[in-house]
């Protein structure tokens, strides 16, 4: 999402002051105290008469609105440099995001896989009931492709989903099935979230089971994908 237009003006105002104000104190206004500190003073007088100082202060002052110029361009290329990084930057995200659907995509129907039934059991019950939170997906730790296949559909199917890349670090990378992670010490039958999440995956025919998660907030889930129960 691009930045607002106040945004932008006040990031290329802010950069053409900067340049603009180190061109003059580090250029411009040094030219007669250089001059002073540096030139013999019978090399001094002898300047002064061929370029006297009140036109030299005139000059000087035309100089400091050339600046200004040289400012606004050091601005504008800063400003357009950062804005093709950022451009540049988010087409290789789409670009590894849209690998990944390919390679998902081209995936066999092994392991872990949802059915377009199932999407559509999906789809129908958060119509009817939305869950009012986002679901929260992850993965365990080295899962297979199936099991991330298997998140992202039903991320697709829920729509107000996020799936954590990566695996969640509580779970062995042998679990297996669909878990239902709630905070530790609670009871996830009195969970409304917990309950919610068991019945839609329920309808769509899976049969999620329940695990303590520690360092989770209480009335909260999470839905770990591990590998599929039969391989």
């Amino acid at each position: 999402m691009a930045d607002p237009l106040y945004a932008r003006i006040f990031t290329f105002v802010w950069a053409l002051f900067e340049n603009w104000w180190l061109l003059v104190t580090g250029i411009v206004l040094m030219v007669e105290p250089m001059m002073e500190s540096w030139l013999h003073p019978k090399r001094l007088k002898w300047l002064n008469k061929r370029w006297p100082k009140a036109g030299r202060y005139k000059q000087i002052r035309f100089a400091a609105l050339a600046a200004l110029l040289v400012a606004a361009y050091l601005a504008f290329d800063a400003v357009n440099v950062r804005l093709t990084n950022a451009t540049t930057e988010l087409s290789a995200t789409r670009e590894q995001r849209d690998e990944a659907r390919r390679q998902l995509q081209g995936l066999p129907a092994r392991g872990w896989s949802i059915k377009p039934e199932q999407i559509r059991i999906l789809r129908e019950a958060v119509a009817k009931k939305p869950l009012g939170f986002p679901l929260l997906l992850a993965t365990t730790p080295a899962a297979p492709t199936d099991s991330l296949a298997l998140a992202y559909d039903l991320m697709n199917a829920v729509g107000d989903a996020i799936v954590v890349i990566g695996g969640d670090p509580e779970y062995s990378p042998n679990q297996s099935g669909i878990i239902l992670g709630y905070a530790a010490g609670t009871d996830p039958e009195k969970n409304e979230k917990v309950q919610a999440v068991k019945a839609l995956l329920e309808k769509a025919g899976f049969v999620p089971r329940y695990k303590g998660h520690h360092n989770f907030p209480a009335n909260e889930t999470i839905v770990v994908i591990g590998k599929f129960p039969s391989l």
